[in-house]
C-alpha cells in the first residue's frame, strides 16, 4: 500500500512540472510549428528597410522616400484623310470690285449691208453695278474704214459696207456676268451684253444717215484681280436705217473687240 502511494505521488510531482513549463514558454498560435523562429525585417545599409521595386524606399519610422515611378505608354494613331468629290466647294470668280467698271477695246467691225458702214473699230464703255451680276451698261464707239464707193458714175448714192465708210454708236443697256459658273478653278468666265442706241452712218457724199440699233454681244473675261481684267468680245448690231438720198434701209454689222478692264 505504501509502495502505491508513492507511485501515485511520483506521477502527480512529473505532470504538475510538465504543466508548469509549458505555461512558461511563448505563446504560439493554434497549428504553428514550434520551431518556426519569427525574425525582425533585415536593414538595408542605408538604414532604410527594403521594399517592392516601383514602390519607393521606407525607413524605420515608416515614412516613404518619395521617388516617382512613370511609366510611359506610346500610343500611334493612323489617320486618313477621304476627299469625295461632292463635297469640293466652287471657287467663287474673281469679279469687278464695283460700283465703277470702266473698258477700252479695239477690234473691227464688218459692215453686212450696204448703209453699214464698217473698219478700223476703236470702243469705250462705261458700267455702274447694280448688283454682283448685273450693271447697268453704256457703249461709245467709232469705226473708221475706207471711201465708200458710189453707185454709177454720176455720182448717185454711195454704198457702204464691209470695211468702208464712218460710222459711230451712243449705246446703253444691260450687262450681266456670269460669275458663279462654270465650275472651273481659273478665274474666267462668260458675260453678255443687251444695248441699244443709235449708230451714225457717215459716208463721203450727201448720203450721212443713222439707224436704231439693238447691239447684242457675248464674250469672255479673264480677272487677274478684283480690278483688273482682261477680255475678247463679239458682237452683232441690227436696226432700221435712214439716210438722206438713199431713204430707209436696214443696217446689220458685226463687231470683234479686244478690251482692258479696269474697276474702282
Amino acid at each position: 500500500m505504501k509502495r502505491f502511494l508513492l507511485i501515485s505521488a511520483s506521477l502527480f510531482w512529473y505532470l504538475g512540472s510538465s504543466v508548469a513549463f509549458a505555461q512558461s514558454g511563448p505563446n504560439l498560435p493554434p497549428g504553428s510549428d514550434s520551431s518556426v523562429v519569427a525574425l525582425p525585417p533585415a536593414e538595408s545599409p542605408t538604414g532604410k528597410a527594403a521594399v517592392p521595386d516601383g514602390a519607393g524606399t521606407v525607413d524605420a519610422t515608416g515614412t516613404v522616400d518619395a521617388t516617382a515611378v512613370t511609366t510611359t505608354t506610346e500610343e500611334t494613331v493612323l489617320t486618313r484623310t477621304v476627299d469625295p468629290g461632292y463635297l469640293k466647294v466652287t471657287l467663287p470668280r474673281l469679279s469687278a470690285r464695283g460700283p465703277n467698271l470702266v473698258s477700252a477695246s479695239l477690234g473691227l467691225r464688218a459692215g453686212l449691208t450696204d448703209n453699214s458702214p464698217g473698219g478700223f473699230l476703236f470702243a469705250v464703255q462705261y458700267a455702274w453695278q447694280i448688283s454682283r451680276a448685273f450693271w447697268l451698261d453704256s457703249h461709245f464707239a467709232a469705226a473708221f474704214g475706207g471711201r465708200c464707193e458710189t453707185t454709177d458714175e454720176i455720182g448717185k448714192p454711195t454704198i457702204c459696207g464691209g470695211l468702208s465708210g464712218f460710222g459711230a454708236d451712243a449705246l446703253v443697256g444691260i450687262m450681266m456676268q456670269f460669275l458663279n459658273w462654270p465650275a472651273w478653278d481659273i478665274p474666267l468666265n462668260p458675260y453678255a451684253r443687251v444695248l441699244t442706241g443709235v449708230s451714225f452712218i457717215i459716208s463721203n457724199g450727201p448720203n450721212d444717215g443713222a439707224a436704231i440699233v439693238v447691239r447684242g454681244a457675248g464674250g469672255l473675261r479673264y480677272a487677274f484681280s478684283d480690278e483688273f481684267s482682261v477680255g475678247a468680245e463679239v458682237g452683232l448690231l441690227m436696226g432700221p436705217s435712214f439716210r438722206n438720198d438713199v431713204g430707209s434701209g436696214g443696217f446689220a454689222a458685226f463687231d470683234f473687240l479686244l478690251s482692258a478692264e479696269f474697276s474702282f
